[in-house]
C-alpha cells in the first residue's frame, strides 16, 4: 500500500484533503435534529464518502451540534438559530467531493448568504516528504 493512499496530488504538491469551512447566514430549520441528520446523511452520500457514525445533540432552547464521522474524516455543525447562523466543517480525503456535500446542506437549510473557505490540509511539496512516497 502506498503511504500516500488517500492523499491527493496536484502537480508537485500533495495534500491530505480539502477542509471546507462554511458559514450559513439567514439559514432555516437550525433546531431540527431529524432534518440535520437527514441532511448530513444525504451530504455524505452525494459526496461519495462513507459514514461511520452520526450524532446530533440538541441544546435546550435552541441550536444543535453534531458530527458525522466518516472514513474520509468528518462533517460537523454548530448552529445559532437566534442568529439564523450555522457553522459547518466538511473535511474529506481521497476521492470524496466535499463541495458536493456543501451543496446538499445548502439545499436543506436555504441560507441567504454563504461564506466558504477551502483549506488543503497537509499541503506539502512532494520533495518535502521524499522517502514517504513516490
Amino acid at each position: 500500500m502506498n503511504k500516500l493512499d488517500h492523499f491527493s496530488k496536484e502537480g508537485d504538491k500533495v495534500y491530505a484533503g480539502n477542509h471546507v469551512i462554511v458559514d450559513f447566514w439567514g439559514a432555516n430549520n437550525l433546531t431540527d435534529v431529524e432534518l440535520m441528520e437527514l441532511a448530513m446523511r444525504e451530504a455524505v452520500e452525494v459526496a461519495k464518502a462513507h459514514l461511520l457514525h452520526i450524532h446530533i445533540h440538541p441544546f435546550t432552547g435552541g441550536g444543535v451540534t453534531g458530527v458525522a464521522a466518516l472514513s474520509e474524516s468528518h462533517i460537523s455543525v454548530h448552529t445559532w438559530p437566534e442568529l439564523n447562523y450555522a457553522a459547518f466543517d466538511v473535511f474529506m480525503c481521497g476521492d470524496s467531493e466535499p463541495l458536493a456535500a456543501v451543496d446538499v446542506l445548502e439545499k436543506y437549510f436555504n441560507p441567504s448568504s454563504i461564506d466558504l473557505r477551502v483549506v488543503k490540509r497537509g499541503l506539502k511539496n512532494i520533495n518535502e516528504i521524499n522517502g514517504i512516497c513516490c
